[in-house]
């Protein structure tokens, strides 16, 4: 029998008559209820209420505020009145009493009185100004810290050996113990067994050390340690970063309110580039008011290029500094090398465009008209494109394939507006180019410097000397750029310009190099050479140009100095015998344990333990054939 679907009806109706068309109305029905389902809306309202203007705009509490004020201010014109009004005019009745002196009969022994007091006070300050304190802090300390160092080292002592390690020697744990010495024993088995095996090679393990602790600082180098962690944390304190603060204290400056010099230093010198620029965005946003004119009126024109270089954004102050030396503001050739040396590709790019924007014509346009010599104003315009190899690698090949082909060029080698040198100043990096002078020099048979000295004049000579230092070692190459401004050869831009902008990048380089090649730090020359009245303020951001967060929180967690830290107990090494020299021990026949062994084989008839495990697998019989061999192996226990 075989079913049927049937399709389905609502229940209590009555049979169709046409099954078919019962179907296709069932159908349409039920596309009809589909389209009224996706044509459903909702039947709440979502959208954004309707704006009143009324609502928006209220005129009546606008003028209701502007009667407010008219009253106050009419009442401020009436209060000020009345104060000028008393100002100008004298009172009716006579109460200041300027001529009135005090008459008493007892005023002489008053006088003697207070005279004696004030004998017997400064009697008694000259008493209180020569007694020392009798409680010695500075012992207490001494004795505390060295009851630290006692402390530590009774911790440190063992109990059962003479011997403990240091905190860097850590011991293998007890798990790694057993499974060297399950290996051991299968080893040594290995090892009797084969012959021809050859022994595995063991690491040595380094020597027990004794750990010896340093003896703490007592009496006045502690005092003097002290001192120096405290400037330390004063340094890594100024390290916290607030925005807003930093704008209402240079508001505060701004308007009187403060030391402008010591706010700028405080708010500005102290920061990084990012942290300058959020409080100059802030300033102006909160107080919509221009940071960089306000100071400027403030603090006068011998601050313009310290502001300058602090508020300006990068690219905008290289264009700057580009500008000024075009025009012939300070050392040209060096300016104009040490910044397009030092920038990448990005950054000349932006600074390109904000010369523009700033001064409304081209970089290199302002290049070609400002220097006359045809070859430094190739090398700037070969500089200033922005298009060279920022990778590091060197191809000493090429170099020398360069060099050989400037060799045989003829007197035009060295134009920098056309040909192969104009090529390798444009396209090649830094590094490539001071190897293909090198390899230059070399087929030359001659030094760099007597190269460019000979090959080179002019502004052309300056600057390649420049170039050349400039790639060679830039940090030197800087260092050498603030000596001279420091020492009156150069400038107070020159001296600003690097300090600020090199602050996050090779600063702490600069002032190792500095102290190493003039004896004294950067600091105490800038104390002692630098005249300007920005002075703290370039002291301030050499500080802290060495201070990263990362040390500036290590500073923070430092512990009082002077004293010992205690260390968790070390974990000790149980003692093993000390290896064999000489595993395979080689005994006389005539010895005496070896006579016992045989004795003792011969009555049990079988081999003692330590015995086979000394015969050699090679040995067919599985014998010991004392005849031949007249020795016996045995592994020392």
């Amino acid at each position: 029998m075989s079913s049927t679907l049937k399709m389905p009806r609502p229940p209590n109706t009555f049979p169709s008559g046409n099954k078919l068309l019962q179907k296709k109305w069932d159908q349409r029905a039920y596309r009809l209820h589909v389209q009224k389902m996706r044509s459903m809306k909702a039947g709440l309202d979502n959208k954004e209420p309707h704006s009143y203007l009324h609502l928006q705009l209220r005129l009546k509490k606008i003028q209701a505020e502007e009667e407010r004020q008219a009253t106050i201010e009419h009442e401020n014109r009436i209060l000020l009145a009345k104060l000028t009004q008393i100002l100008r005019s004298h009172g009716i009745t006579d109460n200041w009493n300027i001529e009135h002196e005090s008459k008493s009969l007892n005023r002489p022994h008053m006088e003697r009185k207070l005279h004696k007091i004030e004998q017997e006070n400064q009697e008694l300050m000259r008493r209180l100004g020569k007694v020392s304190s009798t409680y010695k802090t500075d012992k207490w300390e001494d004795d505390y810290v060295l009851h630290q160092y006692y402390m530590q080292m009774k911790a440190n002592e063992t109990k059962d050996y003479e011997l403990y390690a240091t905190r860097e020697d850590i011991y293998e744990t007890d798990e790694e113990d057993a499974k060297e010495s399950g290996s051991e024993d299968s080893h040594n088995e290995e090892e009797e067994t084969e012959t021809g095996s050859e022994q595995k090679k063991t690491k040595p393990k380094p020597p027990l050390r004794k750990q010896t602790s340093r003896f703490p600082l007592l009496g006045p180098q502690r005092v003097k340690e002290e001192k120096k962690k405290k400037r330390e944390e004063a340094i890594t304190k100024g390290q916290q970063y607030d925005e807003k603060g930093d704008a209402a204290v240079l508001f505060k400056a701004t308007k009187g309110m403060g030391n402008a010099p010591s706010s700028v230093t405080k708010a500005l010198a102290r920061r990084k580039y990012k942290q300058r620029q959020g409080t100059r965005s802030r300033f102006e946003l909160q107080y919509e008011l221009d940071l960089m004119e306000e100071l400027k009126g403030k603090l006068g024109d011998a601050w313009n290029e310290m502001l300058n270089a602090l508020l300006l954004e990068r690219e905008e102050y290289d264009a700057m500094c580009i500008n000024h030396a075009l025009l012939g503001i300070g050392s040209m050739e060096a300016t104009l090398i040490e910044i397009l040396c030092t920038r990448n590709n990005a950054a000349l790019s932006a600074i390109k465009t904000a010369y523009s924007e700033r001064y409304d014509k081209n970089l290199a346009d302002d290049i070609k008209s400002s220097i006359p010599d045809s070859g430094f104003q190739g090398l700037l315009l070969a500089l200033v494109k922005g298009i060279r190899d920022e990778g590091g690698a060197v191809d000493q090949s090429q170099a020398q394939d360069d060099a050989k082909e400037l060799v045989a060029a003829d007197e035009d080698r060295w134009d920098t507006g056309k040909g192969k040198f104009s090529e390798i100043l444009t396209d090649y990096s830094f590094a490539q180019i001071r190897t293909v002078l090198e390899e230059y020099a070399k087929l030359s048979g001659k030094t760099l410097i007597d190269v460019l000295m000979d090959e080179f004049e002019g502004q052309i000579q300056d600057a390649m000397l420049a170039l050349i230092k400039c790639i060679a070692n830039c940090p030197g190459f800087l260092t050498s750029r603030i000596r001279e401004s420091l020492t009156g050869s150069g400038d107070g831009a020159t001296l600003i310009r690097i300090i600020i902008t090199r602050s996050e990048v090779d600063l702490p380089q600069i002032k190792k190099i500095y102290k190493k090649r003039y004896s004294h730090t950067l600091e105490e020359d800038l104390e002692s050479k630098c005249k300007e009245k920005y002075k703290k303020s370039l002291v301030e951001a050499v500080k802290f140009s060495g201070f990263t967060p990362k040390k500036a929180e290590q500073q923070h967690e430092m512990k009082k100095p002077g004293t010992v830290k205690m260390k968790p107990p070390i974990r000790y090494r149980r003692l093993r015998r000390p290896p064999v020299k000489n595993p395979r021990a080689v005994v006389a026949a005539d010895n005496p344990l070896v006579k016992a062994l045989k004795e003792k084989e011969g009555k049990d008839g079988h081999k003692p333990k330590s015995a086979q495990k000394s015969v050699r697998k090679d040995d067919a019989t599985n014998t010991r054939d004392t005849s031949e061999t007249g020795s016996l192996s045995y592994k020392e226990e």
